[in-house]
C-alpha cells in the first residue's frame, strides 16, 4: 500500500449488475441499483466472498432468553440464487473460506465448525480455546497454507490451530497473561496479511509475524474525558503489513503505522457498527445507518449509500479482487434482514491499480452452478 497516494478514487461510482434475490417482481424493479439477496431468517452477523468470488456467504443468528439460533446462507453472485441454507447449532459470529475454497470455517456458539464446500456438511468441530479448555472462540482467519487457522477467544486468547485435528499448534496470547495485565477483552476480529496478524484488546494493539516470531505491542492512550476501558478492534492490514485499521470504542476508525503504532488517520463516521479494509489496503468501508467508502490516502468519504427505513448495517466485507462490496443489514422493527452486493466501478479500480474483473466470473460453456475454488 502507498499511503501518500491521493486522488486515485475521484469520480468513484457504483455499477449496476444483474443479480437478483428471491424477492418478487415489484421488489426486483425497486432494487435495480444493486444486488439484493434475501431469504434470511435471523440478523446477518458476518459476510464473506468465496476465493473465486462466485459465491457469497452470510452467517446469521439471534440470541435471546430461549437460547441462540443461527444459519449459514450461500448465494450465487451472478444470479442471486440462494444455493444452500445451513442450520447452525447457535449464532454464527464469523465466517471465512480457506484459501483454496475447499472449506468454510465458522465460529458457531463459541466453537469453530469446518464445512466442506462441496457437500456443505460439517466435517470437523473445534471445541474450546486455551489450556484449561473453557474459553470460547470469537473470531477466526485461515492462514495462507490452508492447513492452519488463527483464532481469537473470549478472554483475549489467540492461538494458531491446525485445521486437520483442531489442536493448537502455537499459542500466541494466553489467558493468564491477559488476566495479570487486566486485558480480558474478547478478540472479535483478527486481521491478516500473509503470515502477519494483528488484533486489539483493552487499550492495546498487537502485531505478530508468525514466521519470524517478531511481535510489536502498543498501549493506546485514552483521549481527554475517556474513563471507561478503551476497547480496540483491529479489522484490517495492508498487503505489506505496514498499515493497520482499527475501531476505537465503536465510534472511530483509526489508521496506524505497524512499525511504530503511530496514528496516521482518524475517520469518524458519526455512527459505527462494523468496518472492513479492502485487500489492497486503500479503502475502508464503514456501516451503520449508511455504508460509506473512505479513501485512506485522502482521508475522506468517496461514496455513501443510505439504508432504507430503519435498516442498519450489521456487517461488511470486500471481495478479494476489491471490485465488489457486500454488507448485511437488518430492520429490527419489522424483523426483516437482507444482504446487499455492489460492484465497484472499473474506472476506480484502474486508478487504484487493482486488477479489474474477477477470475471467478462465469464464461460461456461453464456450469450454471457456482463453484468455490481458489483464485488460480
Amino acid at each position: 500500500m502507498v499511503l501518500c497516494r491521493s486522488g486515485w478514487c475521484v469520480g468513484l461510482t457504483i455499477l449496476v449488475f444483474g443479480c437478483r434475490g428471491a424477492e418478487g417482481p415489484k421488489q426486483r424493479s425497486a432494487n435495480r441499483a444493486g444486488c439484493l439477496l434475501t431469504g434470511l431468517t435471523y440478523i446477518p452477523r458476518c459476510v464473506t466472498f468465496s476465493p473465486n468470488e462466485e459465491v457469497v456467504v452470510a452467517g446469521t443468528g439471534h440470541s435471546g432468553s430461549r437460547g441462540s439460533v443461527g444459519e449459514i446462507l450461500v448465494w450465487e453472485v451472478a444470479t442471486g440464487r440462494l444455493m444452500d441454507r445451513l442450520t447452525a447449532r447457535s449464532e454464527v459470529k464469523d465466517v471465512a473460506f480457506t484459501p483454496q475454497g475447499r472449506e468454510l470455517v465458522a465460529v458457531v456458539g463459541g466453537q469453530i465448525d469446518v464445512w466442506n464446500t462441496q457437500s456443505w456438511e460439517v466435517i470437523r468441530s473445534i471445541g474450546t480455546i486455551g489450556a484449561l479448555g473453557i474459553g470460547r472462540y470469537c473470531s477466526v482467519t485461515p492462514l495462507p497454507d490452508g492447513t492452519r487457522l488463527v483464532a481469537g477467544g473470549s478472554y483475549g486468547e489467540v492461538d494458531v490451530v491446525r485445521l486437520s485435528d483442531g489442536k493448537v499448534s502455537r499459542p500466541i496470547e494466553g489467558r493468564w497473561a491477559n488476566f495479570l495485565s487486566g486485558n480480558l477483552a474478547s478478540i472479535k476480529c483478527i486481521a491478516r496479511a500473509g503470515h502477519v496478524v494483528a488484533y486489539g484488546g483493552l487499550g492495546r494493539v498487537c502485531v505478530r509475524d508468525l514466521e519470524s516470531g517478531l511481535m510489536r505491542k502498543w498501549t493506546i492512550p485514552k483521549r481527554e474525558g475517556e474513563t471507561d476501558p478503551l476497547e480496540i478492534e483491529v479489522f484490517g492490514l495492508s498487503p505489506s503489513g505496514d498499515i493497520l485499521a482499527d475501531i476505537r470504542d465503536l465510534d472511530t476508525v483509526e489508521i496506524r503505522d505497524t512499525s511504530s503504532g503511530m496514528l496516521l488517520k482518524t475517520f469518524v463516521p458519526g455512527g459505527l457498527i462494523c468496518a472492513a479494509m479492502s485487500p489492497n489496503g486503500r479503502l475502508v468501508a464503514t456501516g451503520d445507518r449508511s455504508v460509506c467508502l473512505w479513501d485512506i490516502a485522502a482521508g475522506e468519504i468517496v461514496w455513501r449509500e443510505e439504508t432504507q427505513g430503519d435498516y442498519a448495517v450489521r456487517c461488511v466485507a470486500f471481495s478479494g479482487s476489491c471490485d465488489m462490496l457486500i454488507w448485511g443489514e437488518s430492520s429490527l422493527r419489522d424483523r426483516r434482514h437482507r444482504v446487499q452486493v455492489r460492484r465497484l466501478s472499473a474506472s476506480m479500480l484502474r486508478d487504484s491499480g487493482t486488477p479489474t474483473g474477477s477470475k471467478g466470473a462465469r464464461g460461456p460453456g461453464q456450469k450454471p452452478r457456482a463453484t468455490i475454488g481458489g483464485r488460480g
